[in-house]
């Protein structure tokens, strides 16, 4: 005979169990934070602060806003020793998986603190680092990995505005030493074996001065008055105006959709293709390139000027609008150009004018090779489908690989050859180099073979198109990739 009190006598029990403090204590987050679990965890909020702000006193950084993935990795990295903190040793070791993916998880959505929109103002070496590294010793700028003012990239690129000074330096001495673990492409690895202690020191104070608490800058000097905060003199104005306008060129060469979107409104910037605003070597900076203007182009069948260059870049490689020459945007650029270029002989090509030669592949590229090195090397900042990341702050910081947003198929980075070319001396971001010549090209390769905008030259059909324009041999436009036809995309009218 059923007796139904048998079944409902366990499940109230259980119920009961589950319940309880003590269970709900296991992986609740919120509890974890307060009062620690009952496995010997203490208290997060002991350290961090009730509110996860941290503590700049104690150099304990603030939580609050970090990605899921990058606390999970942090958290696992404690448990496993691979990361040396006795502290947070002996908490994660108190911690299970469910403990960290639900801290995790809670922590990650709780919103980042006095966000702020501004940058510290004072001149200084880590200003120069962070706002825009050093070219010449390949040490890119921090924003252009942590964000637009250093408030993160999701899923592994932390936020770093604000954080204690000390804590900072002592996070980049441990990648200076490896004794911090980077499996990501060690990129922090290998920034940080680049920098001297005084770039440390300073960046790190950079940062710090981000935050609303003067002890997060213990230890660092007393900020001084900018030249630009005291005004300007009468005889100094024309140079002012003149600062203004290359400053001015160079917000729109860094995040052109934000500062032209009347003519380029999809995902990649000026800077995307010339790295490090335009400075760095061998990806074809603007100091060696201005000076070879006017110049014949195969691609015009006519000799051009610098600014009919830029609108071919405004046409193709960011799949917008060319302004007409002598529109403010030409001008600015034009002007920004002409400054780091400064002292360069007219007419004379350098050997980092372009992207270097590289040799043919010992195999014909493959897509599938080529996957295999997009998903170890570039996924991380790229996206796993090429979409690129934004920052905490919306901002497109890492740019799209192919799609709507990415450059369209009259772009020279639609032929792999060129695309294979800039990744071999340019690719990962902060370890160039390190691909074989073998998987510069099959990755190229696997990137131009996914569908993007249509060629601006579309002409009746793909096929005509391809026959007018895209004859190159390390052209995939036209060519059939899994049943689906490359560049058969609408031409896309934008306003």
């Amino acid at each position: 005979m059923f007796e139904p009190y048998r079944l409902v006598l366990p499940i109230v029990w259980l119920m009961s169990i589950l319940m309880s403090p003590l269970a709900r204590s296991q992986s609740d987050p919120a509890t974890i934070i307060a009062t620690g679990n009952n496995r010997g965890a203490p208290a997060c909020s002991q350290c961090h602060g009730a509110d996860l702000n941290g503590s700049p006193a104690a150099q304990i950084p603030g939580l609050r806003g970090q990605s899921q993935a990058y606390l999970v990795e942090q958290l696992q990295n404690f448990a496993d020793g691979k990361r040396h903190n006795p502290l947070m040793q002996m908490v994660a070791s108190h911690l299970d998986e469910a403990d960290i993916h639900a801290l995790a998880q809670y922590i990650s959505s709780m919103p980042i603190h006095n966000l702020v929109s501004h940058r510290p103002k004072v001149p200084s070496l880590g200003k120069m680092l962070a706002e825009e590294g050093d070219p010449v010793a390949h040490i890119p700028a921090c924003l252009s990995c942590h964000g637009p003012y250093g408030e993160g990239v999701a899923p592994y690129i932390p936020f770093v505005y604000g954080q204690p000074a000390p804590y900072l330096r002592t996070q980049l001495n441990a990648w200076h030493g490896g004794q911090r673990p980077d499996g990501f492409g060690r990129l922090m690895n290998n920034i940080a074996l680049r920098l001297s202690p005084e770039m440390i020191e300073s960046v790190s104070c950079y940062f710090a001065a981000f935050s609303a608490d003067q002890k997060a800058t213990s230890g660092c000097p007393i900020p001084v008055a900018s030249h630009t905060d005291l005004g300007q003199e009468p005889e100094n104005q024309v140079k002012s105006m003149q600062q203004k306008i290359i400053d001015q060129g160079q917000r729109i060469f860094d995040d052109t959709p934000a500062n032209a979107s009347a003519y380029a409104w999809g995902g990649l910037s000026c800077q995307n293709c010339h790295l490090d605003h335009g400075l760095r070597a061998e990806s074809a900076p603007l100091w060696a390139a201005y000076p070879i203007y006017p110049l014949y182009r195969k691609k015009n069948s006519r000799v051009i000027t610098f600014a009919q260059r830029m609108q071919n870049c405004f046409v193709y490689s960011l799949n917008g609008k060319a302004p007409v020459l002598g529109d403010p945007i030409m001008v600015a650029l034009e002007a920004y150009a002409q400054h780091v270029a400064h002292g360069q002989k007219i007419g004379v090509f350098l050997p980092q004018h372009g992207y270097p030669p590289l040799s043919k592949p010992a195999l014909v590229p493959d897509m599938q090779r080529g996957q295999q090195v997009f998903v170890q090397h570039c996924a991380l900042c790229h996206g796993n489908n090429g979409e690129g990341r934004r920052s905490h702050l919306n901002f497109r910081v890492f740019p799209p690989l192919w799609g709507d947003d990415s450059y369209n198929w009259g772009a020279g980075m639609s032929r792999y050859g060129t695309l294979a070319r800039f990744v071999f001396a340019n690719m990962p971001y902060t370890a160039a180099g390190t691909l074989s010549n073998q998987q510069a090209w099959d990755v190229a390769y696997f990137v131009d073979a996914h569908e993007r905008p249509q060629d601006p030259r579309y002409t009746e059909s793909v096929m005509q198109t391809q026959k007018l324009y895209h004859q190159q041999t390390d052209s995939l436009y036209g060519q059939f990739i899994s049943e689906h036809q490359l560049g058969s995309m609408p031409l896309d009218i934008h306003p």
